[in-house]
């Protein structure tokens, strides 16, 4: 867990949330995509940055001392060899994604795949370090040494698993944001939103899936979506702040925090898009599979202690279905 703090301080979490679309925010106004193009068109950080309001910005809900978590004790080693520096658990991530992973003012981080990630660190008697990486590339940092593992809410799926592992660790459903009172008429059907504007994360599967709308759009003789992606799901947030688009397509839990923080500004459409629940997953390389083992072992005794829990409640996240550590591709998911 985070030592530096027993709480979240709210003031700190408003500067950080600032900081960071500021910093991040500097991003041009999308081209917009003509009606017969289905690509999506990137936006790149080249304009005069928009900072999304914080007047309205609260932490969770549910606060978890770090003083009542239970003190870990070391449940595995891993060989030297697999890790990339010596004494050290390299986690890359993409930041940031509240309340997953998120800077607050003095650089330190905060979210539920941060305490989760320096939870197991600690168990593995392994000191973390975190590496803010672009999601497109998250893959490849994992397989060529930039990192050890990827904690970055990330789904399971056959083309994930044919490169890295991947232990179940979350779950969570895709969801849309849209602006209060829902003008462009959104719902969990994906059809809804052809003739839209979407905006979504490079690399994500958000990303794959309006494209794979858009598709089926023109095939029903429909308007295709406009598609906008962004470096970082912050900037791809503030193209529906600004009104540049419709929607904003990303996992549920970061949606429903962004509805928590901008209550008069945005709501979420009810449920997951299309009903999905999807499992979650650390990767990790293939060659390694003592600190596989290692990492499971750590979750497994998380879990049998409460702090896993405890983790997630804390993040307003009390309700998520853990996937059990055996979880694979195909299993049916939320029971």
């Amino acid at each position: 867990m985070n030592n530096k703090r027993n709480k979240p301080n709210i003031l700190m979490i408003v500067t950080a949330i600032t900081i960071v679309a500021m910093v991040l925010g500097a991003c041009a106004s999308p081209t917009q995509v003509s009606p017969t193009q289905v690509s999506p068109t990137e936006i790149s950080p080249t304009s005069t940055p928009v900072v999304i309001p914080t007047n309205t910005m609260v932490v969770p809900t549910v606060v978890i001392p770090t003083n009542t978590m239970v003190v870990p004790t070391f449940v595995a080693t891993v060989p030297k060899e697999e890790l990339d520096l010596p004494g050290k658990l390299l986690i890359c991530s993409d930041m940031p994604a509240p309340p997953l992973e998120f800077y607050d003012e003095q650089g330190s981080l905060l979210g539920s795949d941060v305490d989760i990630g320096n939870e197991i660190a600690a168990r593995l008697g392994l000191q973390p370090e975190w590496i803010n990486s672009v999601f497109d590339t998250i893959i490849a940092a994992v397989n060529y040494g930039k990192c050890d593992i990827v904690i970055a809410f990330s789904m399971i799926n056959p083309s994930r698993t044919e490169q890295v592992d991947m232990i179940p660790y979350n779950s969570g459903g895709n969801g849309f944001l849209v602006k209060k009172g829902n003008p462009a008429g959104i719902t969990t059907d994906p059809m809804s939103v052809c003739g839209k504007r979407l905006a979504t994360e490079i690399g994500t599967t958000g990303a794959a899936d309006a494209k794979a709308w858009s598709e089926k759009c023109v095939k029903e003789g429909k308007l295709p979506i406009e598609i906008y992606v962004a470096t970082k799901a912050v900037t791809a947030l503030q193209q529906i702040q600004t009104d540049r688009t419709d929607v904003f397509y990303y996992d549920g839990v970061v949606v429903g925090y962004y509805v928590v923080q901008q209550p008069d500004i945005f709501e979420k459409v009810p449920g997951a898009v299309e009903g999905n629940i999807i499992t979650k997953g650390i990767m990790l390389a293939k060659n390694k599979p003592n600190l596989n083992a290692a990492i499971r072992a750590a979750i497994k005794s998380m879990q049998g202690d409460g702090t896993y829990m405890q983790i997630l409640k804390k993040w307003g996240q009390g309700d998520t279905w853990v996937p059990p550590l055996d979880w694979q591709y195909g299993d049916p998911a939320g029971k």
